[in-house]
């Protein structure tokens, strides 16, 4: 794969086959962002907690109680719904499961199948799920350096309450801080003042700022 067929493929597979998915927490962040796109079809709440539990658990923000008791609710919820759900859904419902468990890349892949058969009507959801590939893990062909003199109050702030609130629409105020304490990368700040781009958590330009991975 060159890079330009990594920027423009709208085949996620062929994506997640060729980059070593190493970070489990990136995994689990992706897993979850994409099962978030069939939000409007996770009607039980047991099986939306569960995924909460799972985002929380990405950022070590959940205790295994916690996240024990959500995977139990939302099994039980998975149970009751045979014979009464659509297959689909219940497809949904298990790949939500995944996301709290040893996650890799061949369960991002069950996700992917999982969740394409709920995309809602009209939207090309290879493409999407292809973006959040890119959103999440960024480009492998580039290694964008750091430097923690880019990491002034106003950008820590700035990006901390950013990820903390899911507020992305602020991206771009911090990507102006970022230029502001001397960051010049257009990759980076192009992508944080992409207001087209489909912004979740694990963002990869946002993790770099934050110092995650």
């Amino acid at each position: 794969m060159t890079e330009a067929e990594w920027l423009t493929s709208n085949d996620p597979i062929r994506l997640l086959e060729f980059v070593d998915l190493a970070s489990r927490r990136k995994a689990r962040l992706l897993g979850c962002a994409m099962c978030r796109q069939v939000w409007h079809e996770v009607r039980d709440e047991r099986c939306r907690n569960e995924l909460r539990a799972a985002e929380q658990l990405a950022d070590g923000r959940a205790s295994q109680s916690f996240v024990e008791t959500a995977t139990f609710e939302a099994e039980t919820a998975y149970e009751e719904a045979l014979g009464s759900e659509r297959s689909e859904v219940l497809a949904v419902y298990a790949a939500i499961s995944l996301t709290v468990g040893d996650i890799d890349a061949v369960d991002i892949e069950a996700i992917c199948r999982a969740t394409a058969d709920l995309a809602p009507f009209g939207q090309n959801v290879r493409l999407v799920q292809a973006d959040l590939i890119r959103e999440v893990l960024g480009n492998p062909f580039r290694s964008p350096a750091f430097n923690s003199d880019w990491r002034t109050t106003d950008v820590k702030l700035l990006a901390e309450g950013t990820y903390a609130a899911n507020a992305f629409q602020r991206l771009p105020i911090l990507a102006d801080a970022l230029q502001d304490a001397g960051r010049d990368s257009e990759d980076l700040l192009n992508h944080l003042r992409d207001t087209s781009a489909t912004h979740v958590r694990g963002c990869w330009a946002l993790d770099l700022v934050l110092g995650k991975e």
